[in-house]
Order: C-alpha cells, then structure tokens, then sequence
C-alpha cells in the first residue's frame, strides 16, 4: 500500500504534471519542508506533503490511496491510512527494556467518526519533540494497523505527515489566559513565562518512586502555581526564570495557597514554543495607592524611593532584580523580571559575557535614591510572611 512512497520520482512527476510548476520550484519547496520536519522525513515523504496540500491525487499499483474514517476501525486491521486532527499530545516517557533505551509516545487523533490512540515509538516520537506534530495540526497517518486494544500503531515504513485539512474535522480547545482559568477545570491550555523555578522533588507512592516540581506563571492577566508532575518534573532542571512555556491539557485544583494548575502524565509541556506568543492583555486600571495598604493578589500602583537594589539572578540572560521601594507608610520589595529588570537598569540588551551584577554596580547611585512609580501584583512570600511586589511595568 505505501509502495508510492518509495517512488519519489513518480510523485515529482505528478506533481509537475497536475501543478505546471519547475522541477527548480518544486524542489525549494521539498528542501523547505523537510527543514519544516526537521530531517525527520525522506524526500518522497515531503512530495506527498506538498501533493496533497495543493489537492493532487495520488495512485499506486492498486489504484488512488484510500483513506478510512476512525469510527471503521476494527481490531486486526492492517495498511490503514487516516485523516485526522492531533486532539491531545501526551508528554514522551522513556523507558529500557533488554539493555536498550527507547521513548514512546501517545497521541490523541479524531475525525468526525471518532477518536482513538496513536502510539509513536523511538525516533518517530522526535516528531513531537522537536515540535513537528503539534496539538491541531491535521495529519495523515499512512501505512498503520490496528491492535487488539484499539490503538494504532505505524507499520514498518509508516508516516505520520502533517498535512493540508481535506474535510471537515473536530476542533481542538482554545488557549486560555491564566486569568480565565478557574477551579476544577480540566484540559486546559495556556502560555506563560516563567517567573519562578522550584526544586525537582522524588517521593515514593504505591511502592513506585516518582517527581514533582513547581513553576510561578503569569501571563499579565494572573499568576499560579503550576505543579509538575513524573516526566514533567524534570523540565523544571531545564527551565529558566524568563522562559516561556505552553501547557496541553493541563487541570486545575484548589491548593493550600489558592488555585494551582497542574501537568501530569496526560499533559504536554513546551518550552519556549516556536510560534506561541504571551496571549495580548487589556490593560486593567490599578489604584495607586500607599505601600502599607497593598494586600495579598491586589494589583496596584505604588509610587517610593529605591532605596535598595540587587541582581537575585541571571542566567541565560534572564534577570531577576530586586529593588526595595519606600514611602511614608512603609516599603515593599519590588521584582523585576526579565525585559522589566532591563527597563529598570536602563539598557536594551545584556551581552552574554557581561554579568548583570556588573551593570548593577556602575548604575547604583543613579538608581538608589531615585523615585519611581510601578505597576504590579502584590503577594505575600511564603518564607518572610511579608508583602512583594511582581512589577508589570515602570510608570
């Protein structure tokens, strides 16, 4: 059945043939999509791609391709193409069995029949993890079979090829702000930067050692607690104050300190996402107000003198600075992050050689004793018991 996909030549040909293209501008465009796959597909595969995103039919010895609808499926099954929409992408796991270390992956695929699992093994699960396959993206899933379970698995020479949407297909959920995400939710999807990095913890359950890991997001609608948990624990040693990350699929529970939101083994987590942006924030009103009258998640203006500043962090050019602002009715330590802790200091950029701390010390007197007006989100830290200040932006 996926005979064709070894006749580059022949799919080329039909191409040109059906399209009135070059063989110079078709082969840009086979260059430019296995860029898109990131090497992970051959040149027959790319061909297909492109053939079916401009809509040209394609045949083998025993006639057009044919494609079944998922709710058709049946244990036992064999050479059984799909189209389908990518629902749900769970996190990879990796295991070892006889010696030899292998990863696995689960992926969640729907028409307007059904949905069912599609299981990737070894190097096809770099698909995901380079970011090929996305939740949304409509594939074709070439040359699988079905097992007693129900799960399709990819035979010898299978693909899974994101494609152009030939019928209609479910709809997958939208991303939400931070701020529109509420206790008891399920499957949720959100961006946000990272404006804290907690330890990788293990515990044991059940006889089973597993981890768990925290991060403090924010999207400038709100911030939460994400708690990570088993594979997705370990991001938190890969992540960086600054950094942005996109959560599939996450859920949401009510926490000692409030809501939490969580990512467990049937949720994905990206970091820094190729195309995701920080979603666009309306720009509340915020009271100005004395420093003594902050409350905890109140989201404010205050204006005082800095009267202390240091640089808490800096790594891979994310900065976290602290400055401790004071007027008549008290002070409070105010968090800049990022491009805020750049605002502050004065600079665009930080070269990569150059330490933050450095900046810091030549800038200090025009800083300490200077008044500044901020806007943030007030909290109380967990370990002083007193109220901060996470700065949105200089007023």
């Amino acid at each position: 059945m996926l005979e064709f996909l070894k006749d580059a030549e022949g799919i080329r040909k039909a191409i040109i043939k059906e399209k009135k293209i070059s063989e110079h501008e078709l082969s840009e465009k086979v260059r430019k999509r296995q860029e898109e796959f990131n090497g992970l597909i051959n040149e027959a595969a790319a061909l297909y791609s492109i053939a079916k995103e401009f809509g040209v039919e394609l045949s083998g010895k025993e006639g057009e391709l044919q494609f079944t609808k998922i709710g058709k499926l049946a244990s036992g099954m064999q050479n059984v193409n799909l189209h389908a929409r990518v629902m749900r992408i769970l996190a990879p796991k990796r295991f070892e069995k006889n010696g030899k270390d292998g990863k696995v992956c689960n992926i969640s695929i729907a028409d307007e029949s059904g949905e069912t699992a599609l299981v990737l093994w070894h190097r096809d699960v770099e698909l995901v993890e380079k970011g090929v396959i996305e939740k949304g993206d409509t594939v074709d899933v070439l040359g699988a079979y079905v097992k007693d379970s129900g799960e399709v698995h990819l035979s010898l020479g299978g693909q899974v090829l994101k494609v152009r949407q030939r019928e209609e297909l479910p709809k997958v959920s939208e991303v939400r702000k931070i701020g529109e995400i509420g206790e008891g939710m399920g499957s949720v999807d959100f961006v946000a930067e990272v404006l804290e990095v907690g330890a990788v913890n293990s515990f044991e359950k059940n006889g089973r050692k597993k981890q768990v890991s925290s991060l403090l997001v924010g999207d400038g609608s709100d911030r939460a607690r994400l708690t990570l948990w088993e594979s997705n624990a370990e991001l938190a040693k890969k992540v960086n104050v600054g950094d942005v990350v996109k959560v599939e699929d996450g859920y949401v529970r009510k926490g000692v300190f409030g809501r939490e939101l969580h990512a467990d083994w049937r949720s994905r987590v990206i970091v820094n996402p190729k195309d995701a942006k920080l979603p666009e924030i309306k720009m509340e009103k915020a009271p100005r107000v004395p420093i003594s009258d902050l409350k905890d998640g109140m989201l404010a203006e205050v204006e005082g003198k800095v009267v202390e500043v240091s640089i808490s962090s800096h790594e891979a050019t994310k900065i976290v600075l602290n400055a401790t602002l004071k007027d008549e009715s008290g002070r409070v330590e105010c968090i800049f992050i990022g491009s805020k802790a750049k605002d502050f200091l004065g600079v665009k950029e930080i070269p990569d050689d150059v330490d933050a701390a450095t900046i810091l010390d030549l800038k200090r007197d025009g800083l300490v004793g200077r008044k500044i007006v901020v806007r943030g989100s007030s909290r109380r830290n967990r370990e002083t018991g007193k109220m901060e200040l996470a700065v949105e932006r200089l007023v």
